[in-house]
């Protein structure tokens, strides 16, 4: 009776650790290998939005961000929280409004295909800077 007892903990020792190890990695996050994510934010380039516009680049301009082979995500680091979205010049712009969180990567746009053109939207007219990677 005590070897059944003793076999069913270390059973149930094993069940709680491989489903806390299961579900070390969040559910939808980017499964990249270390040499993808620094190809893709080693060529990452700055940009600053200035005050009174929502977008960057400003879509009246004509000037867009296009997409590169270096990532297949489109991903948005800001010195702080706000709230942001991917438009593409094709089909226009995504739904839902991303928060980035204050120096921490964030993927906003996931699977685009190379040379995609895109701009930025923001929620706010506030100046931002910040950095992107696609």
């Amino acid at each position: 009776m005590k070897l059944h007892r003793v076999a069913a903990a270390v059973a149930g020792a094993t069940l709680l650790v491989g489903t806390l190890a299961a579900g070390a990695v969040p559910a939808g996050a980017a499964q990249q290998d270390g040499r993808t994510a620094m190809s893709c934010y080693g060529d990452a380039k700055s940009f600053t939005k200035y005050q009174g516009d929502v977008s960057y680049p400003v879509p009246a301009t004509g000037n867009y961000l296009t997409t590169t082979s270096s990532c297949s995500d489109i991903n948005v680091r800001t010195g702080w929280d706000v709230f942001v979205r991917v438009c593409f010049v094709r089909t226009g712009c995504q739904a839902d409004w991303k928060r980035t969180e204050g120096g921490e990567w964030l993927v906003v746009a996931t699977n685009v295909r190379d040379g995609a053109q895109y701009y930025l939207n923001f929620i706010t007219e506030d100046h931002i800077t910040g950095s992107y990677a696609a």
